[in-house]
Formats: structure tokens, sequence, C-alpha cells
């Protein structure tokens, strides 16, 4: 066994596990996204306008950009997936809408 490893292989590529941990990334980064949303948008109804300009920039885009960067990764590894089996994974059903 090489020095640092754990002994288990990687998930194998489309399987199950593979999927789950993408979905619980892809569920995570939402919900930080949602709570960083949620902060901006409380200082915007207290009034505090000059916060919240500095927030979105910051906070607000870069949690977005991580929920979104997820996603594609999701979407690549669907793709990928297709490839390699010449068909839909998951019954059928698409995981994003083609663009």
């Amino acid at each position: 066994m090489p020095p640092g490893s754990t002994g288990r292989q990687a998930p194998a590529p489309g399987s199950r596990h593979q999927a789950a941990t993408a979905a619980a990334a892809f569920t995570a980064a939402v919900g930080h996204y949602r709570a960083v949303r949620g902060e901006a948008l409380a200082l915007a109804r207290a009034g505090r306008f000059e916060e919240v300009r500095r927030k979105i920039p910051t906070d607000v885009r870069q949690a977005y950009d991580g929920a979104r960067q997820t996603l594609a990764q999701i979407d690549t590894q669907d793709k990928a997936l297709r490839d390699r089996r010449g068909r839909l994974p998951l019954g059928g059903r698409r995981l994003v809408s083609a663009s």
C-alpha cells in the first residue's frame, strides 16, 4: 500500500456514492448561498444599504459562484457518464437542462 493511502479506492465515476457526495456538496453550497443572501436581505430591510453594497460583491457573489461551480461539476460528471454509457443516467432523467 502506498504511503498516505487509506487502502480505499476512490468511488467509481457514476457510482451512487459519487452522486450522493456531489448532491451533498451542492446542497451545502446552496445552503451557504441562501444564508449569506439572507444576511444581505436583512441588512437591506434594516436600511443598512452601504453594508449591503459591500456584502454583495464579496460574500453573496462568492457564495453564488460556489453553488454554480458545484452544479457545473455535477453537470460535467453527468455528461461524462452519459458519454461512457451511451444513455442518460438516473433512469433517463437529466440532472441539468442542456444549453
